[in-house]
């Protein structure tokens, strides 16, 4: 006997075409009468009609599909993201023009050119180079690398911005597993959590099932959570932290809002003194350790005697006995590392690049970087995420560890912790701490209009980092780098260094006017930022110009122009600082000893080719920057190394002159090449002696030399190594650095050079107040 579902359905097929009609389900429909599209009707004891006459299990176990209504939803928000991305790049493509009123009268769209054009268009010569186009670099630089345009146009936009997004939902969905060995970490797209999450994304689709994970269900905590001896050493208590006395811990703290933070903002100041005021570094050892390493800074500007070890006159031990007490690596970080051990990593990287064990900062260095991207700092988390205060903190950490990572690898000639492309973060929000958090939740992370912003600086720096590691990975690669991408022959490199130069040269013309050079600006804050950043302008200006000072190219001649003009800009930049408080960073001691070394090199190219030149000029810019150094070596100890390293090469003490018959000619500069010192201006607005109005004493003036290769002498007198003893035929030298062991080498035989009267040289300037 059929059943009544059989005889239904026979019935059904017996009508014709023009009776049959589509059976409607009824919300909430048992599974049987869904199979069979047919009316619940009604449902008496939760038993639908056609469970009942059939005499079946009325069931509800087959899952619901997602809504229409749901699908439609996510695909709307999806089309109005990118609608607000497309409205925001247009705006940043024609800046001050009507969107609307262009897009009406846009006939067709080759009337707006898009990048890609103009990549394709610029790079017919290199089509296969793949580094990847920071954003500070000009656009016109992918015509030396670039990624393949179609390449770039098989890419389907419809999915770009939702793989490129799901790190979010991962970490969402992993949170609410509570799983304490993962929790609160990032997992990328080749991760299996990823693959993981993306199969049971399919799961839900084909079997309908909502996504609602229950650990409890099927994971065993034995295998997912903490062990218990793992716990116990992870919750061992720390040592207790020996802070600094009340009065000194707020100098110290003041100390480096005042003189660091501008330049690298680690820090929210008003949260950070907010917690100190608690007492929350007295209980929570995360936060103490952030603590000592803001004192150990500190105490590099700190003219108190507490800040040193005991036993040390020289004050180069500032600020260690707080840096000693945190260990490298705290246990409690096994269990779970939070905002203020990513600080750590900051601090103590920027302290150690000043102490004798500067390789240590390298290190540091890279285990930042590594928890920074443990922590997913190095992602954007889009456009509907919600600013907080300790997202905006972990960005700022991260743009820090890339801006010391940048300086450091160019520093050291070692490959980056991590490059572009790996990251697409946005920059720091440009808004002063103090508007964090206001009254009203609208105006939060808004900087008051026409009110300059102390993070703009710190952006201005990012993008010159950017600059500066595109030149890393492209004039100075490996070879084997260089072939892969197809960098071969000299026409690359012309390219190249023309683009980066125009990079460099845009860069520094979007300064804002406050962060312009003004030796005479009236904010201090902002006139030493302007002093990291136009150091650092000259540094990467240097870096791209260095390969080729000391090997056979074309472009040795305009590189060496380029190179001195910056090297002399940066001498008098360093001098005018020490005007004004000298806030020393390691950006400007790097950049300092780069200046040194290019003025002693082009003071030897020019001795040596024959070039017109100045010596008392460029021995006086030589001084300034010698002076600066000098300065720095009082609580640096990388200073004091890079002005032995200075004086050593400045000595010249073993070149032997050569008769002026037999000096190798000077190789002819191109058509339209200008000289190295015609070509140099000062800049207009920085006094050429903004210290000592005269460079060279005058007693120094009655003792120049008399030939062409006394220069060496007359260096090392500069410098104070050596003192001229007019009546005697020997040069004495002196005590370096007030050490009796360590003096200057001897130049030439006694009594070569006794013909020339000297004179003992003023000394370099005095020390000033940190």
């Amino acid at each position: 006997m059929l059943s009544d579902h059989t005889s239904d359905s026979v019935r059904s097929r017996s009508l014709p075409d023009a009776q049959k009609t589509k059976k409607r389900r009824l919300h909430g429909a048992c599974d049987a009468c869904r199979k069979k599209k047919s009316d619940s009707a009604e449902m008496p004891g939760k038993i639908c009609t056609n469970c009942r006459i059939s005499n079946i299990q009325c069931s509800h176990d087959i899952p619901r599909q997602p809504k229409k209504s749901e699908t439609q939803q996510t695909y709307i928000r999806r089309l109005e993201e990118k609608l607000a991305k497309m409205e925001n790049y247009l705006q940043k493509t024609h800046p001050d023009q009507d969107i609307d009123h262009l897009i009406e009268t846009t006939a067709d769209d080759s009337a707006i050119q898009s990048p890609n054009d103009t990549v394709k268009a610029a790079s017919p010569s290199y089509p296969d180079l793949k580094y990847p186009i920071p954003h500070s670099v000009s656009t016109d630089a992918a015509s030396a690398v670039s990624t393949p345009p179609d390449t770039v146009d098989d890419q389907p936009e419809s999915s770009d911005d939702g793989d490129d997004l799901a790190h979010v939902a991962l970490a969402e969905h992993l949170s609410s597993l509570s799983i304490a060995a993962v929790d609160d970490r990032f997992f990328g797209q080749s991760s299996t959590f990823m693959f993981a999450k993306q199969v049971s994304n399919v799961k839900s689709e084909i079997t309908g099932t909502p996504l609602r994970p229950d650990p409890s269900r099927f994971r065993r905590p034995l295998y997912w959570d903490l062990r218990p001896w793992e716990m116990a050493y992870a919750l061992t208590p720390e040592p207790s932290y020996v802070f600094p006395e009340e009065e000194l811990l707020q100098n110290l703290v003041a100390l480096y809002f005042e003189r660091m933070n501008p330049v690298l903002p680690v820090l929210h100041k008003p949260s950070f003194l907010k917690s100190i005021s608690a007492g929350q570094h007295n209980w929570d050892a995360s936060f103490g350790g952030t603590v000592l390493l803001v004192c150990a800074i500190g105490a590099r500007y700190s003219q108190d005697t507490r800040v040193t070890v005991g036993n040390d006159p020289s004050g180069l031990s500032a600020g260690w006995q707080y840096f000693c007490q945190v260990p490298l690596h705290r246990k409690s970080m096994f269990y779970k590392s939070t905002i203020y051990d990513l600080q750590y990593y900051c601090l103590a990287t920027v302290y150690l690049i000043g102490t004798s064990i500067p390789h240590v900062s390298w290190n540091f260095l890279g285990l930042g970087v590594r928890y920074a991207l443990e922590k997913g700092a190095h992602r954007r988390k889009g456009h509907n995420q919600k600013v907080s205060p300790e997202d905006e903190l972990l960005k700022r950490c991260f743009w820090c560890l890339i801006c010391i990572d940048r300086l450091m690898s160019s520093f050291l000639g070692r490959p980056c912790a991590i490059h572009d492309e790996e990251f697409d973060i946005e920059y720091p929000i440009e808004c002063d701490d103090e508007y964090w958090e206001t009254e009203n939740p609208e105006n939060a992370f808004k900087q008051p209009a026409g009110k300059p912003c102390s993070i703009t600086a710190f952006v201005c720096l990012i993008k010159l980092c950017e600059i500066l590691s595109f030149a890393l990975r492209t004039l100075y690669s490996t070879k084997k780098s260089k072939v892969l991408v197809g960098l071969i022959g000299h026409e690359w490199e012309h390219r190249i260094v023309a683009e980066l130069d125009s990079s460099l040269n845009k860069w520094k013309d979007s300064l804002p006017d406050f962060l312009q050079w003004d030796p005479e600006r009236a904010d201090l804050q902002f006139f030493h930022q302007s002093v990291v950043l136009h150091c650092g302008y000259y540094y990467v200006q240097i870096q791209t110009h260095r390969p080729f000072l000391t090997k056979k190219s074309p472009l040795s001649f305009s590189s060496l122009a380029m190179c001195t003009n910056a090297a002399r800009s940066c001498s008098h930049v360093v001098e005018a600082s020490m005007t004004r408080g000298f806030w020393i960073s390691p950006h400007l001691i790097i950049a300092a000893a780069a200046a040194g070394l290019v003025i002693v090199l082009n003071l030897l190219i020019n001795q040596e080719s024959g070039l017109a030149g100045d010596p008392v000029k460029e021995i006086g810019n030589l001084q300034k920057i010698m002076a600066f150094l000098r300065e720095c070596e009082k609580r640096w100890h990388t200073s004091g190394r890079l002005v032995d390293m200075l004086t050593e090469i400045g000595s010249l003490q073993d070149y032997q002159p050569r008769s002026s018959g037999k000096r190798r000619p000077a190789p002819a500069p191109p058509p339209n090449f200008i000289s190295v010192n015609s070509s140099y201006s000062a800049p207009a607005a920085v006094p050429a002696t903004a210290v000592n109005t005269n460079p060279f004493p005058s007693s120094t003036a009655a003792a120049m030399p008399t030939n062409d290769w006394d220069l060496s002498n007359l260096l090392l007198i500069e410098m104070g190594y050596i003192q001229a003893n007019a009546g005697q035929d020997t040069m004495q030298p002196v005590p370096a650095f007030g050490n009796p062991s360590l003096t200057a080498p001897q130049l030439f035989p006694t009594g070569q050079y006794a013909h020339i009267t000297r004179t003992t040289p003023d000394s370099i300037p005095q020390s000033r107040t940190f």
